[in-house]
Formats: structure tokens, sequence, C-alpha cells
């Protein structure tokens, strides 16, 4: 039983790493498989290099006044578009790029874009599971990047096991971290050139440190081949170019310091070094580095000198992508900073950096207390300083690459980082094992489970809800149903979320559509119209949705998917009034598409509140057929050539009623000569059939300007227009209600 634990604690370090990229490989393949293709970061771009490749274009030649914007990233080295050509050659891609459409409502495509929509472009059936044809040629290339991040991982380990020679518990430590980094995870299952970048770097880094080790000949050649390949991933990684001369004259100091210590003057130990010949090893293994470099990369760059005088072709890049931009200011430089720390952990192509940085912020607020702690104390594990001296220069070449960006191009990226991954969790595991023996082992394990844990989580509660079409199983209980074709669809049901708003509010229609048999060609994403108009024909707001959403229009949709189109309209009014609830559709142009019920059907009655008091004179009790009372009203006599006088009554709804009653107004004057007003309340606008229990409503009826009018008496009721009968008064046989006397 006591060597329980010892044998769990070596099964776990035998076979953690094993479980690492398990584990990463089952992220990576989830995110593969719930993003949409050409979502990734510039995924489309790189696709369509390699497209380009794999179809036998041959490397393109760009002209800085002549952007070829589709291959875009044609002006990064290709080694890693060889290698997805290789894999898609064989597969029909026919239908790239013509059946492939950006979502031109996206502002990311469309400068001034309204869309909220993350889609970058519309996704249709062809993408579903059983993939074929650009689809499935777009996640075997995914799977290339997963591999290569199976490859950076095992590099990390590597890298970390030479930092840390004594720890292998804060080797695999650190190599986790940076495994489930989740931007990492999901930045390695897309189509994108950082995989063999991070993969490159991290094992030219390796071969760096083993040739700083044993300075053998064979690990000079490994260098330099890997140093060749990583200058063929990407533009960014001249950067390393430094790195193995710095390398050879950090371990030569290193070695002839150590030998000539008992010299205690600069210049005897300079000479005792140089007598040791270590000068000797560091030229000829850097020649050997750097001649099998350039023969594997140097054609490269000397093939941008020759064609454009400049071997990063950096300007032609800028003019392609399009990313020349003014200087920021400080505060925009410093915000994008943080974007780009943000960006190295979190991202999605969401931007969940500007809401999830700051935890990401107090992992390493935690990890560099911890460091300082250690240095305070003066307690460090077993470290190849020589070693952290390389790897940190690395970092600091990227970070200078990055501020170089920054001011040049908008919006960089954390992802430049990914081939410095290995210092970074090195850097993060001895913070946070800087704390007490227990706190750091329970950080360290909080934040490896953190991480893994925040992976599961956003491919099915972010990602994927972030893309989901808007596609219902079956209409949903309380929708009024109904089959009413326009054109291509049909008008399956709809629903008003209410049927009453205050002024101000919005207001929500719910939709619910269906694409006719004849909607296969189609290609026009219709819009529908919801209008709220006033019984006068008064259009208070109209709100215009493209049917479904703009990632997933209406040609898009397949047979028998029911799609659910939201429409949200602004109710404002001075006064409270019942409108209607009017749905019509349109096509490319401005006309409206007919249905068999019009080019505009109803869809209901809202009433728009806007609660005020009655500005009343008088108040009185009169009931008229137990359903509306008079509680108040108010006579306003003109005294101004051409306004009218006014009779304001304020009426209170005892209970609901169907009937639309009739307002009518007698007025008799002086001369003995009768004036009437006859009108539903308030003009027709808020007819009594849509006033609620307990309401009151404040209602004015203006007189025909007369001359000199003097008013003598008032009467007032509520009949039925369509027969005439009048509502009785309190129970009593009385239908008119006097409201004034004559002078």
């Amino acid at each position: 039983m006591l060597k329980a634990k010892p044998d769990r604690v070596a099964w776990m370090s035998q076979h953690s790493l094993p479980l690492i990229l398990i584990a990463f490989v089952a992220l990576a393949s989830i995110y593969s498989y719930v993003t949409p293709i050409f979502e990734g970061p510039d995924e489309i771009w790189h696709f369509a290099f390699a497209d380009h490749l794999a179809s036998g274009g041959g490397l393109p030649i760009f002209d800085i006044n002549q952007p070829a914007t589709f291959l875009r990233d044609g002006a990064h080295p290709p080694l890693y578009y060889w290698l997805v050509a290789a894999v898609i050659a064989p597969i029909d891609r026919s239908d790239f790029p013509d059946q492939f459409q950006f979502n031109l409502a996206s502002p990311k495509i469309t400068p001034g874009g309204q869309s909220d929509r993350p889609d970058l472009l519309i996704h249709t059936a062809r993408e579903d599971f059983p993939y074929h044809m650009t689809t499935l040629a777009v996640h075997l290339a995914r799977l290339i990047s997963i591999a290569l991040g199976v490859l950076t991982i095992i590099g990390v380990w590597k890298v970390a096991h030479q930092l840390l020679p004594d720890s292998a518990r804060l080797a695999i430590s650190a190599t986790a971290l940076v495994a489930f980094v989740p931007q990492f995870v999901y930045g390695l299952a897309m189509i994108n050139n950082d995989a063999l970048a991070a993969a490159a770097a991290t094992w030219t880094l390796f071969a760096l440190l083993q040739l700083m080790r044993d300075r053998s000949m064979r690990w000079a050649m490994i260098s330099g081949a890997l140093l060749g390949i990583t200058l063929l991933s990407k533009i960014g990684m001249i950067a390393i170019l430094p790195l193995p001369v710095l390398a050879l004259l950090v371990e030569g100091t290193h070695r002839g310091g150590a030998e000539a210590q008992r010299n205690t003057k600069l210049g005897r130990l300079a000479a005792e070094w140089l007598k040791s010949r270590q000068w000797k090893k560091i030229l000829i293994n850097g020649a050997i580095i750097y001649i099998i470099a350039f023969a594997i990369a140097g054609w490269w760059y000397v093939r941008n000198w020759t064609l454009y005088a400049d071997p990063l072709a950096w300007k032609q890049w800028q003019a392609l992508t399009g990313l020349g931009r003014i200087p920021p200011t400080l505060g925009d430089f410093v915000g994008e900073m943080l974007g780009m720390f943000g960006t190295f952990w979190v991202d999605f192509s969401l931007r969940l950096d500007r809401v999830l940085w700051p935890i990401f912020g107090l992992l390493i607020l935690v990890a560099l207390l911890g460091l300082i702690r250690r240095a305070a104390r003066h307690f460090w594990p077993l470290l190849n300083w020589p070693g952290v001296v390389i790897v940190s220069v690395w970092f600091s070449l990227l970070l200078a690459v990055g501020l170089r960006y920054a001011l040049t191009v908008y919006d960089v990226h954390g992802r430049l980082f990914y081939p410095a991954l290995a210092m970074i969790g090195v850097v993060l595991v001895l913070g946070l094992s800087g704390w007490k023996e227990i706190v750091g082992r329970r950080l360290i394990f909080g934040a490896i489970g953190g991480l893994f844990v925040f992976n599961w989580i956003v491919p099915f509660w972010i990602i994927q809800p972030a893309y989901a079409h808007p596609i219902v199983s079956a209409l949903p209980v309380g929708v009024t149903q109904t089959s009413i074709g326009f054109g291509d669809v049909e008008l399956i049901g709809y629903q008003l979320k209410n049927d009453r708003v205050e002024s101000g509010d919005a207001i929500e229609v719910q939709t619910y559509w269906r694409s006719s048999a004849s909607n296969s060609h189609a290609t026009t994403a219709l819009t529908g119209i919801v209008s709220l108009i006033q019984p006068d024909g008064t259009v208070i707001d109209h709100g215009d949705q493209v049917l479904g959403t703009d990632a997933y229009p209406s040609w898009a949709w397949q047979p028998n998917e029911i799609v659910a189109t939201e429409f949200l309209i602004q109710a404002e009014s001075n006064v409270t009034l019942a409108a209607d609830v009017r749905l019509s559709v349109r096509g490319e142009s401005a006309q409206l598409i007919s249905s068999p019920a019009g080019a505009a059907i109803d869809l209901g009655r809202i009433v728009v509140k806007n609660d005020r008091a009655c500005q009343i004179d008088q108040s009185v009790d009169a009931a008229f057929g137990g359903s509306i009372k008079l509680i108040g009203y108010k006579v306003e006599q003109s005294n101004v050539v051409g306004e009218p006088s006014r009779v304001i009554l304020c009426w209170q709804s005892i209970k609901l009623t169907a009937i639309d009653y009739t307002v009518f107004v007698h007025v008799l004057d002086n001369q003995g000569g009768l004036i009437t007003s006859d009108a539903q309340p308030l003009d027709g606008n808020y007819p009594t059939s849509a006033w609620a229990a307990g309401e009151q409503i404040e209602d004015s009826h203006p007189l025909p300007a007369v001359i000199d009018l003097v008013i003598k008496r008032v009467s007032v009721g509520l009949y039925r227009l369509d027969t005439g009968e009048r509502l009785t008064i309190n129970g009593s046989n009385a239908t008119e209600f006097q409201l004034t006397s004559g002078k």
C-alpha cells in the first residue's frame, strides 16, 4: 500500500507528455470541427495561396501598384503552403472560390458594415459533414496545423528539460501550461503558417541548446537545417538569425570563463579563452549553421532581393494586406499592447481578449510575484543559465518584431509569440512554483486544470453559438401559424412578443420562414420589412432585416429548415395609440414581392403607451354601457381667429370591449347652432377595443373654427358606428352627458 503513491507519481511522470498530446489533439480537433471553415485568422488567404500552389501555379510575383489581394499571403515564405498544397492537391477543389461568398455586411469585409455577426463568410450546407471538395481540403489542411502543434509541444518539453535539467516536474508543468493556452490550441486547429513557425523555431531552440552543451558538428548541422526551415516559415522569423551566433558566443564565453576562473583580470581571462581555441569551434559551427540555413532558405530571400530589392518583400506584403497605418498615439499603442497580450491567450476571431484578458493578466501577476519572491530569497532550482539567456533573447527579438509591427500595421496579434512558448512556459512555472511548495503546486495544477476546462467549454458554449444558424426544429408554442408565400420563401409563423409597450421601447416581432422548392437556384438575399402604422396611415417606424441573418440569407437555406428572423422596431409616440404591425418582403431591388395576401400582411396590433395624466378642469363619474367611464373633461374656448376650440375628455376603461365605439361631441352655441365632432378616440388612433381595463385615456376633439363661437352646452356620448346604437349612462335610458351649460 505504501508504494501506491510513488507508483502513481512514476506512472504520471512517464505518461504525462502522451496524455498532454492526446488532450491537445482532442481539443484542437473539436475547435476545427465547430469553427466554420475560413473563419480562422486570415484562413481563407492562407488556403488561397496553398490552393494556388496545389493547382500548379508558381510563386507569385507582385506589383506594389496592382496588389493581387487573393494571394496576399503569397508574400510569406512558402514552406507551410507547400506542405498544405501537397495534402490538398488530389482533392477536387473546383468549387473554390466561386461557391464561397463573403458576408458583405461584416465590417471586417466591408468598411461601415453593420452586421453584428462574427461570420466573415456565408456558410452553406456544402460545409456539412461528411466533408467533400474544398471543405474536405480545408479540414485536411487543418490537420497539418494540428500535427505541427504536436511537434511544437514536444519541442517545448525538450527545451524545458534543457532549461530545468534537474526538475522533470517543472518541465512537464511548463509544457502543459502552454499546450493548453486556449488561443494556441484554437490557432493551431486552423490553417495558419504560425503553426510551422512555432514548431520550427521551438526545435531550432532545442538544437541550439544541445549544440551549446556538446558543441558537436552534428548538432550544428541540425541547427542549420532547422534554422533554414524556420526562415522559410514566416516573414517575421527573420528575427531568429542572430540567435545561433549568440548561442555559440554565450556558451563559448561561459566555458572559457569557467576554465579561467582563477584569473581575476579581464584581459587575462580573454587571453585564456583565446588560447582555449573556443573561438575556432565557434567559427566552424557558426559557418556550418549559416551555410546550411542559407542552402535551405537563402534562395527565397535572394529571389525577393532580385525582384523587389528587398529580401523580405516587406512593402509588397503591406500593399497586399492593406496594413499600412498612421503612426499610433501613445494611448493607441498601449491599447494595442494590451490587445497583443490578450490575443495571445484568447480571441477565437471573436475578440474575447477585450473581455477576458484581465483573467490571464491575474495569472501573469501571480507568476511575477512568485519570481520576485524567488529572487528575494535566492531560491532557484538548478537552471541552465546560458540557455535561459538564449530563450530570453529570442523572446525579446519577437517582442521587437511585435513593436515594429505595431508601428506599421494595425491590430498585432499575440500568436506572434507562439515560437517562444518554451520560454513563456518555463517563466510561468518558475513564478507559480515560487510560492510555498504546497501553494505553488496548487497554483500550477489550478492553472493547468483551468486552462484545460476552459478549452472544453469554449467550442460548445462560445464558438458554436456565435456561428449558429437561426434554425429551429419546430415552431415554438404560442406562434401564430400561417402559410404565405413571398417568392422563394414562405412565412409559416409569427409572434408579437408584446401587445403593449411603453413609448421608446422596442417592439419584438419574431417570424419563421421556410424556403420554397424553387429556392434551389436563388441567389438574392431577401429582406423583410416590418412597419408600425397608425390607423390613420402614419408610419411610426419600421425595421429592415435580412431574412435569416446577414450570414445565413434566404438563398443559403435548405429544404424543410425553419429559419427564425427577429425584427426590432422603436415605438415612439407622444400619446397612447394602437398601431398595426405589417410585414412585407423585398428582393435585391426596392420593389416589394407580392404574396397571395398582398404586398403587405397584417401581423397584429400593438398598443404604444405614453402614460400621462389627463388635463381636466371638471371631474365627473358617468359610466357608459358599464364598460367605459367619463371621469373628467376640459373645454378650451379659443379666442384666436382660425384656431379651433377643443373639448378634452378623460375616459377610463372599466372592462375590455371588443367593439370600437365612436365618440360624439355635440356643441350648442349661443345662436342656437349645433356643431358636431364625431370620431373614434384620438382621431381613430386608439380605438376602444385596444383599451386595457383600468387605464385612462385623454381624448381631444377639436371643433370647427367658427368666428366668435360662444359655447353654451356640450353633450357627449358613445355609439356603434355600424348600427348607430348608443351606450346608456349609469344604467338609465340617457345616452348624452351634458358637460357645460350656457353662459
